[in-house]
This record gives structure tokens, sequence and C-alpha cells, in this order.
């Protein structure tokens, strides 16, 4: 297990829940990682994370724990990531009435730290030699690229892989591909978010 992992199954035997926990799955649309139990979902919000005062004030049925704060699946982790403007509400309502290739966006492409994405240096190094993916970082070296550990993106198209700045702006619409405008966040152009609603009011 993992130390969150334990760190949770810590919080949870300490409530006298009889849940256990079995894997952890990268939520790649923010780069925190999801804890699955037996009955239940975490989503793992460390303390370094920049968004833990918002965690903080949300918690009420998740744990806080020794190394992370533990938000339950079904109300907190929601409201978490749509503070943080990962998820715009419309984002979800794609995968009911979004083209394939819209969900196919969606789960295609991924946020996370460079170490988290591969299992050791050497793995990296293999790939680095094969794709060039240093250079296409921006640095002289695998090395320098592994040691730095940037928040890197990727998808499914080449020119995806890249560094970016945190794991809260999403800078093209997942519905049309057009570029976001200022105070479009989460996922969706407010065109499309408007044109989903309209779809969701027919149902």
């Amino acid at each position: 297990m993992t130390g969150y992992e334990k760190d949770l199954q810590r919080q949870l035997k300490k409530s006298g829940s009889d849940d256990e926990v079995q894997f952890t799955e990268r939520f790649a649309k923010s780069g925190y990682d999801f804890i699955i139990t037996a009955g239940h979902g975490f989503l793992v919000v460390p303390y370094d994370s920049p968004d833990i005062g918002l965690a903080k004030k949300i918690v009420k049925y998740g744990y806080e724990g020794a190394h992370a704060i533990y938000l339950e699946e079904d109300g907190e982790a929601p409201e978490f990531l749509s503070q943080c403007g990962m998820i715009h509400p419309a984002v979800e309502d794609i995968y009911k009435y979004g083209t394939k290739d819209e969900i196919v966006f969606l789960l295609e492409n991924w946020r996370g730290k460079l170490q988290g994405e591969y299992n050791n240096f050497e793995e990296f190094k293999q790939y680095d030699e094969v794709y060039g993916l240093s250079k296409r970082l921006g640095f002289n070296s695998p090395e320098e690229a592994w040691e730095a550990n940037p928040l890197i993106q990727g998808g499914v198209n080449p020119k995806d892989y890249k560094v970016v700045k945190d794991f809260h702006r999403v800078k093209v619409c997942a519905r049309c591909g057009k570029k976001l405008k200022r105070g479009e966040r989460g996922g969706v152009c407010d065109m499309c978010a408007d044109d989903i609603d309209k779809g969701r009011d027919k149902e």
C-alpha cells in the first residue's frame, strides 16, 4: 500500500468503519489521486497542495489524515474540483449528451507530475531515447527533466506533450477545441455549456 492508502486505512479504522482500501487511480484531469475502497472512493488532497485550504473548508464526511485530506466522492470531491476550476458542471453532461469524439478527448488527455507518470527514471529514459521527450519539455537531457519533475500534459496528439503551469487551467474547450477565454474555466466554453444545458432541458 502507498503512504496515502495506509493513512486513509488508519482513518477508516479509527472511525469504526470496516471499509478497506483497494487501489489508487490518478484523476487525470486534476492530477490528484483517487483512492478506491471496497464501498466508496476518496480524492486525495495532500497537505502541501496549494488548494489544501479549500479542502479543509469542504471536508465533513471525508477524513483529515496525517498526510492528506480525503474528500468523499459523492459531494466533497466534486465540489472541491469545481471550485478549483477543474470541472465545469457541463463537463459531466458531455458523457451523457456529447459525441464519441468529445468523450474521447476528455478521457485521453491527462496532466501529472513527470515522475508520477513513469515507474522510474530508466523507463522515462527509454521513452526519451525513442520520442525525445525531454527536448519536447524544454530540457537539455532526460536527467535534467527528471530532476525538475515538472507538471506535464499529454494526450493522443504528440504535440500535446508539454510542460504546463498548474492543474487548474484547461486552455481549450473539451467540446469544440477552441481556446478558452478569460473566465471560462473548467473545461468548456460558455457557448458549449449553453448548448449542453439546452440538450439537457430537452430530456
